[in-house]
């Protein structure tokens, strides 16, 4: 009698193991902990003000590199817009794709929706208005336009963070993935989206973000886990 109540119990034993199962997966990509947002505003530099020379500085940089755009360049940029991770193929190759690593894709989307809550917090705060906003008569929009304010730029962040994370999976690349994230960070700026302070300050944003990361273990742990899954060895470069 006790075993077979045991059997009929089973089904739902196993449901609930599923469940939890379930849970975990959710909960491990929940994102990793961060200070709260005063913590960054505290310490992250603010944007010149309007009318500041500063300020004049960064729209007649902004107004001398649109000056400069080729057909190659746009093409650039509008393909930059749409960065994610999966962007730096253009230092680890054509076969650095989510699909042959997707593990990674959902690293690097974890680390987007970790660091976003605090450049949201932040842009929020200091409401710099994009350049082809404040500028209209000047400043050209030749990227696809986005919501929110310029300060810090969004793209910046996340490409300088990207880096830095890749760095410590493919030291070897390091410095090409830093120049691809000062690439996408000017991409930005020819785009009319943001100003050069917006997205040189972001670089001091990323580095906060990931000192701060480096203190957490299960960061640690789930990047030398990746790094065992799909970084040994990394990628081939092109």
């Amino acid at each position: 009698m006790r075993n077979t109540s045991i059997s009929n119990r089973s089904p739902l034993i196993l449901l609930v193991l599923g469940l939890l199962l379930m849970s975990s997966d959710l909960s491990a990509a929940t994102p990793w902990p961060l200070p709260e947002p005063s913590f960054f505003l505290e310490r992250y530099p603010s944007p010149p003000e309007a009318g500041d020379p500063l300020d004049h500085s960064d729209l007649l940089y902004t107004l001398a590199v649109q000056d400069m755009v080729t057909p190659e360049t746009l093409a650039a940029i509008n393909r930059r817009a749409g960065f994610d991770v999966f962007t730096f193929a253009e230092v680890l190759g054509p076969k650095f794709t989510a699909e042959a690593y997707p593990r990674s894709a959902d690293f690097f989307q974890r680390l987007e929706e970790t660091v976003d809550p605090v450049k949201n917090a932040l842009k929020d705060h200091f409401k710099r208005v994009r350049p082809y906003l404040a500028h209209p008569d000047q400043v050209k929009r030749l990227v696809p336009a986005e919501a929110g304010f310029s300060h810090p730029s969004g793209h910046a962040t996340r490409s300088w963070l990207f880096a830095l994370v890749l760095a410590e999976l493919a030291p070897a690349s390091r410095h090409a993935f830093f120049r691809l994230a000062a690439a996408v960070g000017q991409s930005r700026v020819i785009g009319g989206m943001h100003y050069l302070t917006d997205v040189v300050l972001s670089r001091a944003l990323a580095e906060m973000v990931f000192a701060e990361l480096l203190q957490n273990e299960a960061f640690r742990k789930a990047l030398a886990a990746l790094r065992e899954a799909e970084w040994s060895p990394p990628p081939r470069l092109p």
